[in-house]
Order: C-alpha cells, then sequence, then structure tokens
C-alpha cells in the first residue's frame, strides 16, 4: 500500500493538543485493522468508551465509531483515486471485512458509490 499522506483534521482547542496528537498517532497506526474498534480505541487512548466519545463528540460532532469510519473512507478515498485496486481489496485495506458494507458506508459518507468515485477522480471530475 501507498504510504499514508494524509492527516486526520480535528477543530480542538491548544490546551487539547496533547490530546488530537495522540488521537491522530493512534488512528492512524490502526485504521487499517480491521479489529480496530471503540473499545481498542478507548483502551489505546486510555480513557473509557464514554470519555472517548464525549470529548470527540464535543470536538468533532461525531461519535467514536463514525470517527472511525470516517477516516476509514477519507483513507479509500486516497486509495481508490491513486490505484486500480478492486474495490473489495480497497475495503480490506482500510478495515472493512465487508466489502458490501463498505460500499454502503462509502455511499453514505460521500455521497457516491466507491466506483462512481474512482471514475470521477480519474476524470478529474472531483
Amino acid at each position: 500500500m501507498a504510504k499514508k499522506t494524509y492527516m486526520l483534521q480535528l477543530c480542538l482547542n491548544t490546551s487539547e493538543k496533547g490530546f488530537s496528537d495522540r488521537l491522530i498517532h493512534i488512528v492512524e497506526k490502526h485504521l487499517c485493522n480491521s479489529n480496530f474498534n471503540v473499545n481498542s480505541f478507548s483502551s489505546l487512548m486510555q480513557m473509557s468508551r464514554t470519555q472517548l466519545h464525549r470529548k470527540l463528540k464535543k470536538n468533532t460532532g461525531l461519535s467514536t465509531t463514525a470517527f472511525i469510519r470516517q477516516h476509514r473512507i477519507v483513507l479509500a478515498q486516497l486509495i481508490l483515486s491513486s490505484s486500480s485496486l478492486p474495490i473489495s481489496k480497497v475495503s480490506l485495506i482500510v478495515g472493512f471485512k465487508d466489502p458490501s458494507y463498505f460500499s454502503q458506508c462509502f455511499k453514505n459518507i460521500t455521497g457516491i458509490r466507491p466506483s462512481k468515485y474512482r471514475e470521477a477522480s480519474k476524470n478529474g471530475q472531483l
């Protein structure tokens, strides 16, 4: 897989800089692992699930699950626009076990199916 060149964007105040740095480091390191979930995320952040959820919700507007899912889709967008790997392979690379669930999540977040996204990115329509 190509080197990760994306950066997770957070709107956090400066007093939470350590939190955002740890959050980004952990998510980038474990995002492609299909077993990376809310439990493992909160454990790695050394926070309770509830505490992590509240902090993420306050700062990003997303639940912990939605935060992980959204960043998997961002990575998938990068891979789809820069490779010709089959969509099922891309879904596995970004941590989805089920390619059809990946396609559903991709469309819910981006408004377009992964195959159409790839076409649009190759045609310079994005």
